[in-house]
Order: C-alpha cells, then sequence, then structure tokens
C-alpha cells in the first residue's frame, strides 16, 4: 500500500534528470505539491540518491528517491512546489494580470487641469 502525503496529478511531462549526477531523458508520471514519480528507462537509479530534475519552463527540482520499482522512481521533493514550477505542471492556476489602473488614479485634478490644456491647445485658446 502506498502511503502519499498529497494526492498526486497524472502528469506526461518529458524532462532530464541527474540520477545522481549522469544527465537522463526522463518521463514524470505524477506530480504534487510535495513530490512525483519518474519513468527513468536509461538511467541507474539508486535508493536514497539525490534527484535533480530540469523541468522544462520552471527550472531546476531538487528531491530525495524514495522508492524504486524497476525502471520507476518516487521522488520527494526537497522543497514544496511553489510557484511557477507548480503553475507549469499544473498543481496551481496562474496568478492573474494585474489590471491597469485607470487614467483618473493619477488625481481627479490633475486629470483635470491636462485635459484644459489639451482644449485650449486643440481650440486655440478659446475655452
Amino acid at each position: 500500500m502506498e502511503r502519499r502525503l498529497a494526492e498526486r496529478t497524472e502528469t506526461n511531462v518529458l524532462l532530464t534528470c541527474r540520477v545522481p549526477a549522469r544527465p537522463c531523458r526522463a518521463t514524470m508520471l505524477d506530480v504534487s505539491h510535495l513530490g512525483c514519480s519518474l519513468e527513468m528507462p536509461d538511467a541507474n537509479i539508486e535508493l536514497g540518491g539525490t534527484a535533480l530534475l530540469d523541468l522544462p519552463g520552471a527550472g531546476e527540482i531538487s528531491g530525495l528517491v524514495v522508492w524504486v520499482r524497476g525502471k520507476r522512481a518516487g521522488v520527494r521533493f526537497h522543497r514544496r512546489l511553489t510557484g511557477k514550477a507548480a503553475v507549469v505542471l499544473g498543481l496551481e492556476e496562474p496568478e492573474p494580470e494585474p489590471a491597469a489602473e485607470p487614467l483618473a488614479a493619477a488625481g481627479d485634478s490633475n486629470l483635470r487641469e491636462m485635459l484644459r490644456h489639451w482644449i485650449r491647445r486643440l481650440t486655440g485658446g478659446l475655452s
């Protein structure tokens, strides 16, 4: 029986992994904020080894190999996934873009003065 600390999300992310040092291709099969499972057909995976995952679009993630079954391994991340890595892997929603401040936020009196100035220039000073 598996003892997971967090619910996993299925993935099919291709990445480069170093376990322990030699780079190899890997497929991330599932992921949570705390860990993932990997399939590494060309790697010698050692229980207790450090895994360094190069995640496209999110940088490097490190973790500890906590189980090995043939060419598959479970990795517990050294730090909880947050930010860009969590968004790239579909664990979190991206932060909404900040709304542009309306021009009036600069100050209503400044806006009125700018409008008067441009109306005077456009009308030749008739206002």
